[in-house]
């Protein structure tokens, strides 16, 4: 026999085999499946059947509660499957998305063609409505920004023409390739980033959208759009202008926190519904938008949108009846500002005293009597609330990841792929409080870590080590009071490349204008429980100081890497709160 092959650290987020993940899977889903009281028996007898479907199907009776213990693992059991896209219940994914995003667009056209008809002179029933809403949107948003007025650049994301290295850098020195509805923006754009204009000699070309998807959940993936890159650009510029429009008319983008504290509170006195609505961004129809926006912010918006995108796959030009869709850069914001005057001209309307409500994207919360007119207005606008995870009724809200029964949370871990050791990590160090695991599950858990990855560490630096109380104290001599501990991060691939791009001639300037973050997000910026030192190299430990993420956690999903990129171990020393 062969020596055993060494662990190297870097293999913390890699995935596991398909065997031994699908099998810790399972094992952990009975141990959950058998604490969980009344819902036992189908649980037990569905993963028996091995019937995938049906657990990602399976709908929790909330009139069945007898104790939060045995709710929270019947929830804890579902959500190892639900949003689980490494797991096969022969559905595509892909297909099931591109079904949703035609449904969408036949649904906007529809709109499209009530709001055209309405125009003409037709009645709504909802005339003093809109009246309201036009005003408070015009008042919210006030002068439109010229170009030069917004803090341009460039997100984290893929466009049309730069897929696989999205960084400032490669997009830097890409062809410039925009809209045709920016086209005749471009004049107006190149004044107010000269160095750039300069560098491709002020010339561009016109494209077209991409109709992407992404993993979602167990049953379907998500509909993206691959904006073209001077799109992103200014698109990006633009939803930041609004985002901090909407903090002075009272809704908070920068944090999610304050709809998480109103669905506790509403699942403890009934007096706060919660709403979801079902593909949000595809049912912004472009006539909505035109109808209630005022003129100079609707011309603005226009012209930085794409209205022609190709769907690849299928070989499909597709002129859009949405407005927009996730992907472009102001939708989140666009989206928001039209659910927040939404609810706002229903509460006003229904009086209530004092106006307790709160808008986060396509999560709304509402005074409980507000639900139902509420819901009528979003319908006539042409969106359709989510019925599985919309409550106004019983002792249960959910709201931007705060899931509440009467004042506790009942949130579960929601296991996105195929196992790692960094996800397993998470899996402890999430249910470190809830209470679910007992210490022989917990050490039983930690059994199936590799040896090398096993560290322990304080909690709010991340879940690149498991949480306990096992720091390495500093040496006697030193002067200062705190503690080392260890703890695995991500390191992307390094650029071994010695080309030069001629884009890297403004990257520089480029890093410069975007060196300071945006000033009314630092103050919403979140904190930990000390400050800590990353004892790496100095590229990394800037990059994660400036980033503000945990440690592990600078990717959407935390616990597993994708291409290139790999972890370290890093030593991290921590000064006592107050140092």
């Amino acid at each position: 026999m062969g020596d055993k092959p060494k662990i190297h650290s870097k293999m913390f987020f890699n995935e596991w085999k398909r065997g031994k993940s699908d099998g810790f899977t399972r094992w952990l889903a009975y141990l959950f499946a058998y604490k969980s009281g009344p819902w036992r028996n189908e649980l037990i007898q569905l993963l028996s059947a091995n019937d995938l479907l049906a657990l990602c199907n399976f709908s929790i009776d909330y009139s069945m509660v007898t104790d939060i213990s045995t709710l929270s693992n019947a929830r804890q059991c579902i959500a190892l499957f639900t949003k689980n896209s490494d797991i096969s219940i022969d559905v595509d994914r892909e297909s099931v998305a591109w079904e949703a995003f035609a449904k969408s667009e036949i649904q906007c056209r529809s709109v499209n063609s009530r709001f055209e008809e309405y125009s003409s002179g037709g009645n709504t029933g909802y005339e003093q409505q809109l009246l309201f809403i036009r005003s408070k949107i015009a008042e919210i948003l006030g002068k439109a920004p010229e170009l030069s007025e917004l803090s341009l650049g460039f997100g984290p994301g893929a466009s049309s023409t730069v897929k696989k290295n999205t960084s400032a850098r490669y997009k830097l020195n890409a062809e410039p390739v925009c809209s045709r509805e920016a086209g005749e923006s471009i004049n107006e754009l190149w004044p107010t980033i000269p160095h750039y204009a300069y560098l491709h000699k002020g010339k561009y070309r016109v494209g077209m959208g991409h109709l992407s998807f992404v993993p979602k959940s167990a049953k379907t993936d998500r509909s993206i759009m691959i904006e073209p890159l001077l799109n992103t650009f200014v698109q990006k510029g633009i939803g930041s202008y609004m985002k901090r429009r909407l903090l002075l008319a009272g809704c908070n983008l920068y944090d999610q926190s304050i709809n998480k504290s109103l669905a506790l509170k509403g699942s403890k006195d009934g007096s706060l519904a919660t709403i979801d609505l079902s593909s949000a961004s595809d049912s912004i129809a472009s006539l909505v938008v035109l109808s209630v926006l005022p003129v100079d912010w609707m011309n603005l918006l226009c012209n930085w949108r794409t209205g022609l995108i190709v769907y690849d796959k299928k070989r499909l030009k597709i002129e859009l009846e949405k407005f927009s869709s996730m992907g472009n850069g102001f939708t989140f914001e666009l989206e928001s500002l039209i659910f927040y005057v939404l609810a706002l001209c229903v509460v006003i309307e229904s009086g209530s005293a004092p106006a307790v409500f709160s808008v986060y994207g396509d999560d709304i919360i509402v005074p409980t009597e507000c639900y139902s007119p509420l819901k009528n207005l979003l319908e006539f606008f042409g969106f359709s609330l989510n019925m599985e995870k919309s409550f106004n009724t019983g002792k249960f809200r959910e709201s931007c990841g705060g899931d509440y029964y009467e004042g506790t949370d009942i949130r579960p871990f929601y296991v996105k792929g195929r196992w790692t050791d960094a996800r397993v990590v998470g899996l402890l160090n999430f249910h470190l409080e809830t209470g679910l695991l007992d210490a022989s599950e917990r050490d039983y858990i930690i059994s199936h870590i590799s040896p090398d990855h096993i560290l322990y560490g304080p909690a709010g630096y991340g879940d690149g080590h498991i949480h306990g109380d096992h720091p390495r104290k500093p040496p006697a001599n030193f002067n200062l009071s705190g503690y080392f501990f260890n703890s695995f991060s991500k390191v992307p691939k390094k650029n071994t490349s010695s080309l030069l791009f001629v884009g890297d001639d403004l990257y520089p300037l480029y890093n410069v204008m975007h060196s300071s973050p945006d000033p009314v997000a630092e103050l919403f910026a979140p904190t930990g429980p000390g400050r800590a030192w990353v004892l790496c190299s100095p590229k990394r430990r800037r990059e994660l100081l400036m980033n503000r993420a945990p440690l592990g956690s600078l990717e959407a999903d935390p616990y597993v890497v994708r291409g290139d990129k790999g972890s370290k171990k890093s030593r991290i020393y921590v000064l006592n709160r107050g140092i």
